[in-house]
């Protein structure tokens, strides 16, 4: 009996889970698919050229070059009204919006006449009353707008001017006209700047020539009116008052001096004063009244000097303030005069100018007619059609892959199994169940009589100590050629010179008869119900070189035949008689026959038939033999369509069966 082993199909699923994209396995999955992937490629790319070719209306794109000039012809040395574009990034992005304002498209489509166009003008193409002229002329700026767009060009004072319409003369004289709008537009402006200026400047002379004329007309008429002295006499004149001054103060003090002494001298003349030593006693009033004289002098003098004092200071008061009102009727007649002068050369200079204006760019390049729309590009549409196409067969080929959930590979069987492949068994030729026997028998050197050889081997040498004897076939499903391996597996062991006993336990379907194999002394039914000796219903099969032991009829559940005592002694005389007992088991889904058949034998083999048998289906499966508390051994992906393996991409993976038979098989 073989050891009972919990399935970990769960747990090799996860350990599996991050395993690495296999980009070679992606590729062949693409070059199975790549019928599908070219007919996307196609389809789309003829959809694309269909497009292209007849639904798209070809578009021209005329570009001319525009760049800023910060060079100017200096005919004369001359002071410019209007100052020229600088290089800064914001002036450069103002002429962009200058080129892209709607008075310069107003102007180009006056220029043009694009208001007699119906491209243009919507009135011309409008059904029922028309639009007002303001609205339709809005709408004429937008469609000129909306056709003609300016760039910078990188690291340059340049503008690239471009116009895409479907008519290549129109997309070249859309651009061409701004470009020269543009020009004349800077040219127009700084003449009116200037107009505007010489109007002004002509109105400032005027005034500031009459204001001329009044300066000196008051300068002349105070300088005849009034007696001026120079700066320096005026000076000399207040040097006088102020030495009038210091004589005055000088006598004022000899005054005072005298004025001391003789208060002193009547002092001393007096009888009750002590005697003061300066006028003696001997004193006579002769010098007092000298004193008294001298003091009298003094102040005649002093009143004189004050009298000249007063008239110098009343005609230094007036010659001062003449001197001041003339400096200043002066100073305002220069500043009159300076005024005047430059006004009158800037007057001249704005008037000059107004014949040599020049513009503040100048056109690179004029668009020539293009000759080859430049939308759609037929030949790169053509191209993202086929890249898309292949994408999105690609897509759905990887799609397919992935959603398809019946095993293709040996690979993925035991990747999520976590149980060996006995064997890969190619599909048989052969119209039907006898045939394939047929074809197995005289094809000896087939790949397929090969694979049946292989999973012989690998069966026999799962467990090397003790080799399978009793090894039971099933499967999840029917019709995944369980019954027809086990007859062929039988066939090839019996080949080996081993006695051989092929037994048919799917009682219920009895699938041997279309194999022209018939059990005509009785069967399985016979020995378990009726307990007939086994050894009188089997029956030799001479084209096999086994014994069969067909199914019968049961007249009792098929199941509880299989867990009898007398199915359990049977197996045990079997064993003595027989080298390999091969069991056709039913469907492991369907009833619980395989499971209890599975006690009774060594290994256990579950059939699954390749791109047909569903990764759910065989969870299952192995979900019933371990809650059964038995063990599928290993799997034979059977049926597997070399032609169609390489459809999908595994013409490698199934290596004599693939691409590298020559020389083996025939």
């Amino acid at each position: 009996m073989k050891e009972v082993m919990p399935s970990n199909w769960t747990q090799t699923q996860g350990e599996h889970a991050d395993d690495e994209i296999d980009l070679l396995q992606i590729a062949s999955v693409l070059w199975g698919g790549k019928w599908i992937v070219l007919a996307f490629a196609l389809l789309f790319g003829g959809a694309a050229w269909l497009y292209v070719d007849h639904y798209v209306t070809p578009l021209f794109t005329a570009r001319a070059v525009v760049s800023l000039e910060n060079r100017e012809e200096s005919v004369v040395d001359l002071q410019s009204v209007t100052t020229g574009v600088s290089n800064s990034s914001a002036s450069i992005a103002t002429e962009i919006e200058v080129l892209r304002s709607r008075s310069l498209a107003q102007q180009l489509i006056d220029d043009m006449g694009l208001s007699d166009d119906p491209r243009f003008n919507p009135n011309m193409t409008r059904e029922g009353p028309g639009l007002s002229d303001d609205a339709a002329r809005d709408i004429m700026v937008d469609r000129v707008l909306s056709r003609v767009s300016v760039s910078n060009v990188r690291s340059s004072y340049a503008f690239q001017l471009q116009a895409v319409t479907p008519d290549p003369q129109l997309s070249a004289d859309l651009v061409n006209s701004l470009a020269d709008l543009y020009t004349e537009d800077q040219i127009r402006w700084k003449a009116e700047a200037t107009q505007r200026a010489t109007s002004w400047l002509s109105e400032r002379v005027e005034q500031l020539q009459i204001e001329l004329e009044a300066a000196e007309s008051a300068f002349k008429a105070f300088s005849a009116n009034t007696t001026l002295v120079s700066a320096e006499a005026l000076e000399a004149y207040n040097l006088r008052i102020k030495e009038t001054r210091a004589r005055i103060l000088e006598l004022e003090a000899q005054k005072n001096r005298l004025e001391t002494q003789l208060a002193r001298a009547e002092s001393a003349a007096d009888p009750s004063d002590p005697p003061s030593g300066e006028v003696g006693p001997d004193q006579s009033s002769e010098a007092l009244d000298d004193v008294r004289a001298q003091i009298a002098q003094i102040e005649t003098r002093i009143a004189a000097f004050s009298r000249s004092l007063s008239d110098q200071e009343a005609q230094y008061e007036v010659q001062s303030s003449d001197l001041v009102r003339f400096q200043q009727l002066e100073r305002e007649l220069e500043a009159a005069r300076a005024i005047y002068t430059y006004f009158l050369t800037r007057l001249k200079e704005t008037s000059v100018q107004q014949g040599i204006q020049q513009p503040d760019s100048r056109v690179l390049s004029y668009a020539p007619v293009p000759r080859n729309p430049s939308s759609p590009n037929k030949r790169r549409t053509l191209a993202l059609g086929i890249i898309l196409g292949l994408a999105t067969g690609a897509g759905l080929v990887l799609l397919r892959e992935m959603v398809t959930k019946n095993f293709r590979t040996v690979e993925e069987l035991e990747r999520l199994s976590g149980r060996p492949v006995f064997g890969q068994i190619p599909l048989i030729p052969g119209k039907t169940r006898e045939d394939t026997l047929k074809y197995l028998k005289t094809n000896a050197t087939s790949a397929q009589t090969e694979a049946i050889r292989n999973l012989r081997t690998s069966v026999l040498m799962s467990n090397i100590d003790h080799p399978p004897q009793v090894i039971m076939c099933t499967s999840a499903l029917p019709g995944e050629g369980k019954s027809t391996l086990s007859i062929a597996l039988g066939q090839n062991m019996a080949s080996l010179g081993k006695k051989v006993l092929l037994i048919e336990g799917d009682a219920r379907r009895q699938i041997f008869g279309a194999f022209g194999l018939k059990g005509d002394v009785g069967g399985l039914s016979d020995v378990l119900v009726d307990g007939k000796p086994v050894d009188e219903v089997i029956v030799a099969v001479p084209d096999l070189g086994l014994d069969l032991l067909a199914a019968g009829k049961l007249s009792t559940n098929s199941s509880d035949a299989f867990s009898s005592d007398r199915f359990r002694d049977m197996m045990r005389a079997l064993r003595e008689t027989y080298d390999f007992i091969l069991i056709d088991s039913p469907p492991v889904l369907l009833v619980s026959d395989a499971r209890l058949l599975a006690k009774h034998a060594d290994a256990t083999l579950l059939v699954v038939q390749w791109n047909s048998t569903s990764h759910q289906q065989v969870r299952e499966a192995l979900r019933q033999f371990d809650v059964a508390g038995q063990r599928i051994d290993g799997f034979a992906l059977n049926r597997i369509d070399t032609r169609k393996m390489k459809k999908y991409g595994y013409g490698k993976d199934y290596g004599g069966y693939g691409y590298y038979r020559s020389g083996y098989y025939s």
